[in-house]
């Protein structure tokens, strides 16, 4: 196996068929303080903390917790991640982070950073505002929707670490070759706002990619294998945004970043417009 120096030493992750089983195996796969982590943030009493912050995994989160906070997740006995918060100032700075990211789930993958803008479904399995958004938008040709799905796309790109400062994104390609998707769509709109450079069309798919139905892992790997990527030009030293609609199981979204990396790019920043509330595709 040839080792990455460059890429280890930069810190960006190896995206390979093993590292994104391990990751497909690993549950919870998901952080969201709206719905199923709404009781992370705690407010103690005592002489040594004052409130904690606790994840399951630190997967996508870590680093921007860290970059907007400047504090740090600690791995614990029952493993988790927990942040201790010892005074006041910091307890704001954990609040305001909380808050900010209310709505945004954290995604356990094998991306550098991997972030749904909101879920599509809540716990009462009703569309989320940005769930009716995306419906709209994609299923029903709104632009008002789409608009206003740009707008907080591009809101959390400016505003986001490891994200703003990032020069090129990309969409997930369409299934069907020579078409036109909703990824594609949304990438072009923020590209001209944000003034990225969009690669999408260098991205492709190789072959009509299939449904992937309820199958296996190795399954679902073997079919994007078959149907494969192709990446034209090279991009050295570069970071990218990679978005896509609807985040369901994430297998897609891997594959597709382990082939831009083998193109020489450094680190894909996964970016998704919800997250669907299972983790399955096409259920």
């Amino acid at each position: 196996m040839t080792i990455n120096f460059r890429r280890i030493l930069s810190g960006a992750t190896i995206i390979n068929y093993e590292k994104v089983e391990e990751k497909f195996n690993l549950h919870p796969k998901r952080i969201c303080f709206s719905s199923f982590h709404k009781n992370s943030l705690k407010k103690k009493s005592g002489d040594d903390i004052i409130g904690t912050l606790t994840v399951p995994f630190k997967e996508s989160i870590a680093d921007i917790f860290k970059k907007e906070t400047e504090l740090v997740f600690f791995h614990t006995r029952y493993d988790k991640y927990w942040c201790p918060i010892k005074n006041e100032e910091d307890f704001e700075k954990v609040q305001s982070f909380f808050n900010k990211y209310r709505n945004s789930v954290f995604l356990r993958d094998s991306l550098d950073i991997s972030i749904a803008l909101a879920e599509n479904f809540d716990e009462n399995d009703e569309r989320t505002d940005l769930g009716e958004l995306e419906k709209a938008a994609k299923y029903d040709g709104c632009d008002k929707s789409l608009n206003k799905i740009v707008k907080l796309a591009c809101n959390f790109i400016i505003s986001t670490p490891y994200y703003k400062k990032t020069k090129y994104i990309c969409s997930v390609p369409p299934s069907t070759k020579n078409s036109e998707s909703f990824p594609n769509i949304l990438v072009n709109k923020i590209a001209a706002k944000l003034e990225l450079s969009d690669i999408s069309s260098q991205v492709s798919w190789v072959n009509n990619k299939p449904p992937l139905k309820e199958v296996t892992f190795k399954e679902k790997w073997e079919l994007l294998e078959r149907t494969d990527v192709k990446v034209e030009g090279e991009f050295k030293n570069v970071n990218i945004i990679l978005v896509d609609d609807l985040y369901q199981s994430g297998t897609t979204i891997q594959y597709i970043a382990m082939k831009l990396k083998a193109a020489g790019i450094l680190k894909v920043y996964g970016l998704s417009i919800v997250k669907s509330r299972k983790n399955t595709d096409n259920i």
